[in-house]
């Protein structure tokens, strides 16, 4: 029918066929764009990062939305309520709850705090924090120190997202400057059962004894049994190791773990089995994850990993310290890029190689000097630029000849007897302002063995990027 119309006709009906074409195309068009706007929302701009980068490293655990971590593993959902005269009115009947005594220094303290958190952790339940009570180094005038008071436990609770409680939120304490001989007045005293992880050969518990009476608590102690050791065959072995004590703590068993009533409660001379809402231990300090006893020499221990790095230093003690170190730079202004250098003596001169003395066996300034220059250079390599003054140096020394040598190198330290810092506060604030102002560093120079070198020197490489070294000791050259 097509090829019998005239050429003009053809054309018309053609051109007639396009433009019903052209007219289809275009509704079919505009119903496609009215169907993708709804469907297909426009892109968002990105938004501007409102946090620093350290900030950004610190959120690693997306939390949803509204939800308050703080809230949810704080005192308020963890505890019965307020503090009570008694801790156990104030733990809830469907939690259970760990704690351990502790001893040493302000870092050996620290470690073990960390060990607590961890066990917690790996048992499934609460850890009560207890404070930094005085011990070896610290005299008891010093009194004690929160945890909270020097960590920030908001942070803490948002990375590790675990219940953390502290023992003033558990129950009614004296005030921190509380005499000594005033801490049991008009309280009711507490008996509770514990575990002792001191080894077969030792006869009587770890004792925190400022702690234990701060708290209020009359414990008796059991020797957690040999499969809770690292070596359960060793009867020297010192370690305990955290998997056994999880279980041991957990177990259907509890009370009948081959173990034996070491010590009764000193005052009431209770004997009691180990509490099984409220498990305590007179020490977690040795504790390890595996046949490594000081594991915090490496750097793959789960402690620091999982709750360690994530304890960070509260604001209000970071810029107490930013004050002294600034003081001991003698500048007003920022504080410039510098080199932390803890030189531990003390009694480590107790501690050298067999016919050694300890002017020999002592690491020389000359050491740390090299080593900070290593730093200094590495540094340089990453484009840090640190002056060769522009470090800061903390030790336990007391020779003011030794001093003299700090100060003929140029380099920094706080004088805590000139800037009164026990008048101002107490005892335990010159070390925890040292220790804290390591912690600024971009690059850290510590004492091998130490344990205040170790954790400061994991402090400045994971939480500022910085660089390090470890100056060996302990007989002539240890560290050439």
């Amino acid at each position: 029918m097509f090829s019998s119309l005239n050429p003009r006709t053809k054309l018309i009906a053609l051109f007639s066929f396009l433009a019903v074409l052209l007219v289809l195309h275009s509704f079919y068009a505009s119903v496609g764009q009215e169907h993708l706007a709804i469907e297909i929302p426009p892109p968002v701009e990105p938004s501007t990062p409102t946090c620093t980068p350290q900030e950004v490293d610190l959120r690693k655990n997306v939390t949803s939305p509204g939800e308050d971590l703080d809230a949810k593993y704080g005192p308020t959902k963890q505890l019965v309520g307020a503090p009570t005269a008694k801790a156990s009115d104030n733990l809830r009947k469907d939690r259970r709850y760990v704690t351990s005594g502790i001893k040493g220094g302000f870092t050996n303290q620290y470690i073990n705090l960390i060990h607590i958190i961890y066990l917690g952790m790996q048992s499934d339940r609460t850890p009560i924090i207890p404070p930094f009570a005085p011990d070896d180094h610290i005299p008891h005038e010093a009194g004690i120190v929160q945890f909270g008071d020097l960590f920030n436990l908001t942070t803490l609770r948002k990375q590790v997202r675990t219940p953390l409680v502290e023992w003033s939120d558990v129950k009614i304490l004296p005030n921190q400057d509380t005499p000594w001989e005033d801490i049991e007045k008009g309280r009711q005293l507490e008996t509770i059962g514990c575990w002792s992880a001191r080894p077969q050969h030792e006869h009587i518990p770890w004792t925190s004894g400022y702690l234990v009476r701060y708290l209020g608590m009359d414990t008796s102690y059991t020797r957690v049994p040999n499969s809770a050791r690292r070596w359960p065959t060793e009867k020297i072995d010192i370690h305990v190791t955290f998997g056994a004590l999880s279980a041991l703590v957990n177990s259907q068993t509890y009370g009948n773990q081959q173990s034996s009533l070491m010590s009764s409660s000193p005052i009431l001379q209770a004997a009691l089995e180990p509490n099984t809402q409220l498990a305590c231990f007179d020490l977690l300090y040795y504790a390890t994850s595996s046949d490594v006893g000081y594991e915090w020499q490496s750097d793959w221990t789960p402690a620091w990993k999982f709750v360690g790095q994530y304890a960070r230093f509260t604001s209000s003690i970071v810029r107490l310290t930013m004050g002294y170190v600034k003081h001991a730079f003698d500048i007003q202004r920022e504080l410039p890029p510098f080199i932390a250098v803890h030189i531990r003596r003390g009694d480590f001169k107790d501690h050298c190689e067999p016919g050694y003395a300890p002017h020999a066996c002592l690491a020389p300034l000359s050491a740390y000097i090299r080593r900070a220059e290593e730093v200094r250079q590495e540094l340089h390599t990453r484009g840090i630029l640190v002056g060769p003054t522009d470090v800061f140096v903390t030790s336990d020394e007391e020779d003011p000849a030794f001093w003299n040598e700090v100060k003929a190198q140029g380099w920094k330290f706080i004088d805590h007897s000139e800037e009164l810092t026990v008048q101002k506060f107490n005892k335990w604030y010159p070390p925890i302002i040292d220790i804290v102002g390591q912690s600024l560093a971009i690059g850290f120079v510590g004492t091998d063995r130490s344990t205040v070198s170790m954790v400061s020197k994991r402090r400045v490489e994971e939480w500022n990027g910085g660089v390090s070294r470890m100056v060996k000791w302990g007989r002539p050259g240890a560290d050439d």
